[in-house]
């Protein structure tokens, strides 16, 4: 099993930056000790939207539609290079 650790998407009540600046010290540490982390940046994949909560946000705390496409192709972008080749 792969861990996976994820920065949060940016939320109204709630600032998410203090959290979300520990994460790649925390991953870079785990991953110098040999262990197998990856570091999911929804922050990122979100912001890069200035009017994500309107276009990828249902509501204040929950994505939409949109959002979900968003979070899964950052999760792709993230595990990609890991996954296993598949012969044709």
């Amino acid at each position: 099993m792969l861990p996976l650790l994820r920065r949060m998407v940016p939320f109204r009540f709630y600032s998410v930056a203090a959290d979300n600046a520990a994460l790649p010290g925390l991953v870079n540490v785990r991953a110098m000790a040999g262990k197998h982390v990856v570091l999911l940046d929804n922050y990122a994949a979100f912001s890069k939207d200035p009017s994500y909560r309107t276009t990828l946000m249902s509501d204040y705390l929950h994505p939409n539609d949109a959002g979900y496409v968003v979070l899964g192709r950052a999760l792709y972008q993230a595990i990609s290079a890991l996954l296993p080749t598949v012969a044709p």
